[in-house]
């Protein structure tokens, strides 16, 4: 799975990802000084007594890296790699960079997201080959360079409808002093353990997952019906509904395997919350295409809806130009009244034009970025 957080710079995208990250990092530093120790003690033997060179330890994590460094990693990494940057449209702007425009990086690309056999062929390193390549990707990104960077091919060549957008409204920093317990903690570490250990079959082959009954119902349900809407969209969204069908499976498979790392089957339980989030990363896809083909007022629009809507569906001109976004406080009438016009919220009189309440129109046009689905997780 590739996910990117499109959030401003500031926003905290980066602590959170590192967070999630921590233990994977530190299991690997560990073992790449294990390995490095291990080495020194190998050279400082007589030649006669060294013996085989000791193996690199298994890689998890890669950061600013080519695909030909990429692979070469993967290729002693049988259980998959996870790709992090704390900047994703460094990561789409390096596709063929190298190349003159004549590479094939988005290729290779999605050859890894499908699980599928990588080779690349390379004059200076030979051949690279990798039977299974399976990379997931993560990291955040800021709107606007977001835009840039999937302006053009990127949108249409199937790199964009693979990735998992997380895009939520912009909302105040609030102070927090509450830390993750140490419960947490331990449970996250077991559970990455668990992970882990599990191993293909003895060809390397992945093990194979098979449905409940129940489960089986329920993803024919979703699958009939999710065929169905998608017929109903064209452009991105359309091409990023065809891979959400498959993220739905996957992200089963991960919830099933999260709740019992030792399942046999993927259970209804699991398909019903692939399904759901499945649905929500469609609205948050739906939300960032919107953000493409928006106008600068409308962007503008969609903000002031969005901070009306965490105040609960209604404010007053004097709410807006006291504690709203930067950028709206000092016309905070004009913003209000451009949304009344447009029908986006309609106006209930209080005390004076600063007391008068705005409240938002129950209606398709307030929430279009989402197409009806919640800014909130699921």
């Amino acid at each position: 799975m590739w996910i990117a957080i499109v959030m401003p710079s500031g926003s905290k995208k980066s602590p959170a990802i590192k967070l999630a990250l921590e233990n994977l990092a530190k299991l690997e530093a560990a073992a790449l000084a294990k390995y490095a120790e291990m080495k020194e003690e190998w050279k400082a033997l007589p030649k006669d007594e060294q013996g085989k060179k000791h193996e690199p330890p298994i890689r998890f994590l890669v950061s600013d890296t080519t695909t030909e460094a990429l692979l070469s990693v993967h290729a002693k990494a049988p259980l998959g790699l996870l790709l992090y940057r704390d900047e994703l449209g460094g990561w789409l702007r390096s596709f063929d960079q190298y190349k003159s425009g004549k590479g094939s990086d988005s290729q290779t690309w999605t050859e890894m997201y499908q699980g599928n056999s990588c080779i690349i062929d390379r004059k200076t390193s030979g051949t690279l080959s990798v039977p299974r390549a399976a990379v997931s990707i993560v990291g955040g990104v800021q709107p606007e360079l977001l835009r840039n960077a999937l302006c053009g091919e990127h949108l249409y060549n199937g790199v964009a409808s693979r990735v998992l957008f997380i895009a939520p409204p912009e909302r105040p920093k609030q102070w927090n002093e509450e830390p993750i317990s140490d419960e947490t903690r331990e449970k996250w570490t077991g559970l990455l353990a668990e992970l882990l250990a599990l191993q293909p079959n003895d060809d390397g082959s992945p093990i194979d997952l098979p449905m409940t009954g129940k489960a089986k119902a329920a993803w024919v349900s979703y699958y009939n019906e999710h065929g169905k809407r998608e017929l109903e969209e064209e452009g991105p969204i359309r091409a990023a509904m065809s891979k959400l069908e498959g993220v739905t499976a996957r992200l089963a498979l991960v919830i099933q395997l999260a709740d019992n790392p030792h399942s046999v089957q993927i259970r209804l339980k699991a398909i019903n919350a692939g399904i759901t989030i499945s649905n929500w990363f469609e609205g948050q896809a739906r939300r960032v295409y919107q953000g493409f083909e928006e106008t600068e007022q409308e962007r503008d629009r969609r903000a002031v809806c969005e901070w009306i809507a965490s105040r609960g569906g209604s404010t007053t001109q004097r709410d807006l130009a006291n504690g709203g976004p930067n950028r709206f406080r000092k016309r905070a009438a004009e913003v209000l009244a451009d949304l009344v016009s447009e029908g986006l919220a309609k106006r209930s009189p209080q005390s004076g034009n600063r007391g008068d309440k705005f409240v938002l129109c129950d209606c398709d046009s307030c929430d279009r970025p989402m197409k009806g689905t919640t800014h909130e997780s699921p």
